[in-house]
């Protein structure tokens, strides 16, 4: 597993801590909303949890915040649409022994999820 360490004063640092105790911000139209029913209805919310969205995962990570995060996969990827993309496509083609099964996404799905998820700042 890698880490990333930010240094960072202890005035920015109590900023981005109240802002991770948030709760992610809906999606208001458009692929971000449709990717919202595809998390819901591909039953992410059985693994993952969101919160302020109604999920019940405590198994995988949670995705509260993802989009903010340089990182996927325990570091293994950068966090970028593509390689988020290429995750939710098939997670062992990109880190092989992770527990989060292939789903079989369609290509549609996958762009939509891609978007909602990237939203989640």
């Amino acid at each position: 597993m890698r880490i990333r360490v930010f240094a960072q004063s202890p005035e920015d640092f109590s900023a981005w801590l109240a802002h991770q105790r948030q709760p992610a911000s809906p999606p208001s139209a458009g692929e971000a909303t449709k990717g919202a029913e595809v998390f819901r209805e591909k039953n992410c919310v059985n693994c993952h949890s969101i919160a302020g969205f109604m999920t019940r995962g405590r198994v995988a990570p949670d995705l509260t915040h993802v989009g903010s995060r340089t990182t996927l996969a325990t570091g293994a990827l950068a966090n970028t649409p593509e390689n988020l993309a290429k995750w939710l496509k098939d997670p062992q083609s990109e880190k092989m022994g992770v527990l989060m099964p292939q789903i079989g996404l369609e290509t549609d799905q996958i762009q939509y999820l891609t978007a909602y998820l990237e939203g989640l700042k």
